[in-house]
Parts: structure tokens; sequence; C-alpha cells
């Protein structure tokens, strides 16, 4: 499976495969580790990265991301999937959190669902217009609050890719 781990302000490319039970090939940046990974509880793994051992525990943080406690460290750790990274990024290089945000597509698809009104009040983080691409839905949301205007969005309609749907002011 293939994530993109967020430590901070660095983003990471991370490959994990199943070798056998338990052991698993790291893909971290390009850098290849074997990993022996063993549950200890829902927070806490054991684990043998080349010869070295690592006891980790983690919190789940109310954003979705993990603190994660390595040897007396402790760093916040997001840890997602390629196309929410890429949803993610779209969402952020719409527009400047001051002015008007444009919702934008970030891949061609059909608008399934739109959850809001031309002129409502939105809240940030509230859910804008759902679009479905390769078979998987993706909400957009709203990375500021405001007000909806220019909505062209309608159930059904295919869009490209980069096309604003709307905008949050």
């Amino acid at each position: 499976m293939h994530y993109v781990a967020i430590i901070g302000d660095e983003e990471h490319d991370v490959d994990i495969t199943e070798v056998q039970p338990e052991l698993y090939r790291l893909v971290v940046n390009g850098e290849v580790s074997e990993i022996d990974a063993r549950a200890l509880s829902d927070s806490s793994l054991s684990l043998l990265i080349n010869n070295e051992s690592y006891n980790i525990e983690t919190e789940r943080v109310q954003d979705g991301s993990n603190n994660v406690l390595v040897r007396g460290s402790v760093m916040n750790v997001d840890v997602v999937d390629l196309r929410t990274n890429r949803l993610r990024k779209a969402q952020e290089s719409a527009g400047g959190i001051d002015g008007p945000v444009a919702i934008v597509t970030p891949m061609p698809g059909k608008v399934v669902a739109v959850l809001v009104e031309e002129g409502q009040e939105v809240l940030e983080g509230q859910g804008i217009v759902v679009v479905e691409a390769m078979k998987m839905e993706n909400e957009l949301k709203s990375p500021r609050a405001g007000v909806v205007t220019g909505l062209i969005a309608e159930n059904g309609i295919a869009v490209e890719g980069g096309v604003s749907l709307c905008t949050i002011e």
C-alpha cells in the first residue's frame, strides 16, 4: 500500500508490503527496510527494524493525525493515501485563507451530491460537493468559514479536473 506520511511540514513517500505475517517491507523515500512488527495493544507496537528494537506508542488526535512516541521523542504524524493527499493539496492551492477560495475538482469525475446552496453560510471543514472519480466518492470540503457563491455544481454533471465548482467568500 502506498501512503504519504506528513511529519511537520515534510512529506514522506511510504510503501508498505506484507512479506509474511508480521514481517513487512517498508520503503520510505526510496530507502528500503525489513520490519518485524507486533501489535501489543491498539496503541502500542513493538518493531524490529534492521536489527534495532523500537517500542512505539500512538495517540489519536482530534484532527485525525497521531501523536507518536518513539524513544522518548513525540512527533505528530499524519498518514494519508495518495488520493486524500491530492485532494488536500487541491483545496489548499485553491485560494488564500483571507480571500475568496475556489472549491476545485482535483480530478475528472461526476458530481453525485451538492451539499450546499448558493448564498449558504458554511463552516470550515463542512462538505460542499461530492465528486465520484474512479468509483470512489470524494467529498470536497470548505477550507474556511464563509458564504457559498458562484455555485455551478449540479447532481449528475461530469466535471474535468481543475474546475471551480463554487467559491467560498
